[in-house]
């Protein structure tokens, strides 16, 4: 009997010495904490809700997620340690993440979609275009995070502690504009896509995927002018091979269909650091003329698509 519970001593020690080395998992204590999110460096943010991941630095515990409803935070309770915390708006069909496992590898990002947006969504895109990887733009997103902080039990009577996590854009709006386009009389539909923009945001380390995606921009026109407005998470450098490219798609009333691309790289460099960038083309661009009596009526639809060159100066 007692050679038994010597071997039954034996066995157990190594669990118990195991349990010693993780103690904190043991005595970890539930703590009321209070999340604020800053936003002095946003006067207007445009968000509902927002998410935020608590990630574990004292074991490989899985991260924690805490969602508030008020863009000024709330209060949750968490086990007492250190943790790298994020913030992020979230309450939005359009901006989507993944690889929340990891601090590393959350990433904002939104899904592929047609190339063709506004009134030729329905339409199907040149067959030249079909292998270009086209995203939904993002909208508006912002995001903060603490390198680490310290959660540790309170006293009875003393106020909760704060986690402060200061939130900025990471965004980057673009206004186009083509100011010289001659034969708009004859347009039904105008989109256009940009090229060379990320697509996507790693939320944790606070950079963007250096890879090169295209946006679909809805186009409105007046009188010579087309113009659009677009929203990205950013730009990949010319530095590193990226090339911002603005393909204009354009629908003429007989059912003719017409590309032209220009290369915006040097408008695009120009403009680093802005929160806006302004793209603007201002040379003579002549839509072709159309056959009066081959006019498709009030449905958009296209026969084919061509490709136009164009010896235009940027």
């Amino acid at each position: 009997m007692v050679k038994g519970l010597k071997y039954i001593l034996l066995l157990l020690l190594p669990l118990l010495f195991v349990q010693c080395q993780h103690k904190e998992l043991c005595y970890s204590q539930a703590v009321e904490v209070e999340v604020r999110f800053d936003w002095s460096q946003v006067p207007e943010p445009h968000v509902a809700g927002m998410t935020t991941y608590f990630y574990p630095l004292d074991n490989s515990s899985a991260p924690v997620r805490r969602d508030f409803q008020d863009k000024a935070g709330g209060s949750t309770t968490l086990r007492d340690g250190r943790y790298r915390v994020v913030g992020f708006n979230n309450t939005s069909s359009i901006l989507q993440h993944r690889g929340e496992e990891h601090f590393e590898t959350l990433e904002s990002f939104t899904r592929s979609c047609s190339p063709l947006s506004g009134a030729l969504l329905s339409l199907r895109a040149p067959s030249w275009d079909e292998g270009k990887d086209f995203r939904l733009q993002p909208e508006p997103f912002y995001a903060g995070r603490v390198k680490e902080t310290k959660i540790v039990p309170q006293a009875d009577g003393t106020s909760r502690q704060v986690v402060t996590i200061v939130m900025e854009p990471r965004y980057r709006e673009v206004q186009i504009r083509l100011t010289n386009v001659q034969g708009l009389q004859a347009v039904q539909g105008i989109s256009a896509g940009l090229g060379g923009v990320a697509p996507s945001y790693f939320i944790g380390l606070d950079k963007w995927h250096e890879g090169s995606v295209y946006h679909p921009i809805a186009m409105k026109w007046k009188g010579q002018e087309v113009e659009g407005n677009m929203i990205t998470y950013g730009f990949l450098p010319k530095a590193k091979g990226g090339k911002q490219e603005l393909i204009l798609y354009v629908v003429m009333a007989d059912g003719k269909g017409y590309t032209y691309t220009f290369d915006v790289t040097e408008q695009v460099e120009q403009q680093k650091g802005k929160a806006v960038i302004d793209i603007k083309l201002d040379e003579e661009l002549p839509l072709p003329r159309i056959d009066e009596s081959a006019r498709s009526g009030l449905s958009i639809t296209v026969e084919s698509w061509r490709k136009v060159y164009l010896n235009i100066k940027m």
